[in-house]
């Protein structure tokens, strides 16, 4: 594809939180994370990168659509995170963070 996303990206003036599925057949995932990587270093971008196992282009398994399939490291990470933004001001956080999403 000839569309670089980069610019797009660091543009956004708002904690980001992004999920990728670590077998995604859909995102070339290692090439998106190092354009948001790059998009980070150039502004006050914050932002927060999960990889989540076992997941496809979903937070769930199997590629299922049910709730029961949620991805748990999903929920806990997502949750995770929004009590830290609900709880401090983004002054207070580097530009940008990585969750230790293993299990």
């Amino acid at each position: 594809m000839d569309f670089d996303p980069e610019p797009v990206f660091a543009r956004a003036n708002c904690p980001v939180l992004l999920f990728y599925g670590t077998s995604d057949a859909w995102v070339p995932v290692d090439a998106s994370i190092a354009a948001w990587r790059r998009a980070a270093t150039t502004g006050a971008l914050d932002l927060t990168i999960c990889r989540l196992d076992g997941c496809d282009h979903l937070p769930s398994f199997d590629e299922r659509e049910d709730i029961a399939s949620i991805s748990s490291q999903y929920s806990t990470t997502l949750v995770t995170w929004l009590e830290s933004q609900l709880s401090t001001g983004t002054t207070d956080r580097p530009p940008f963070r990585s969750i230790d999403c293993e299990r």
